[in-house]
């Protein structure tokens, strides 16, 4: 055993081949967390604007439903769950956030205060209660940002971006949440 360690290429294997193998593996490992990192940042601003240009264009669609229903009435109409099920639908909501299918398949869903989901890009899913989910009760504070979360049912990582809508004085609460799994993004 001594006789190899003695060679010249056993000393040449452990003196530069065997440190700069390691020291290129630690470089690549660290490159590709930066990379991860990088890339969780990226995806996490751009949901961001996602969701707050979604929020925008559902708040204004709702004033104008409300201003339509009052033009002929002297009573300011508030903008209620219901009314803002007859003003958005589930196909509007989905075309809203996912122009091209093909590409991505983001959920998003409205919801009130008291975390019921009022318009949802899947029909059946109206209803649901979804209080104790990530983003809804910053949404409803007025506060908007992004979370990573682990689907509790399916344990895939989900990119998760909530915004409030920007209602009328008077109005209660409402809320938006886009999600889609991070393997989809990647």
């Amino acid at each position: 055993m001594r006789r190899l360690l003695n060679g010249f290429y056993a000393q040449l294997l452990l003196v530069t081949v065997l440190p700069l193998t390691l020291i290129l593996s630690a470089v690549a490992f660290g490159a590709l967390a930066m990379h991860q990192e990088s890339m969780r940042s990226l995806v996490a601003e751009r949901d961001m604007r996602a969701v707050m240009t979604t929020a925008s264009m559902l708040s204004d669609m709702l004033a104008h439903c409300a201003e339509k229903a009052t033009s002929g009435s002297r009573t300011e109409q508030a903008i209620t769950p219901p009314s803002a099920q007859a003003c958005v639908s589930s196909v509007v909501l989905n075309t809203l956030i996912n122009p091209m299918p093909e590409h991505r398949q983001a959920v998003a869903y409205v919801f009130d205060s008291t975390g019921s989901v009022v318009v949802h890009t899947d029909p059946r899913r109206v209803g649901m209660k979804v209080d104790a989910h990530v983003g809804v009760a910053e949404a409803l504070r007025g506060s908007h940002g992004t979370q990573y979360q682990d689907d509790p049912i399916t344990h895939v990582e989900h990119v998760v971006s909530f915004a409030a809508l920007q209602l009328p004085e008077g109005n209660p609460p409402l809320g938006l949440i886009i999600e889609e799994p991070w393997e989809d993004v990647i």
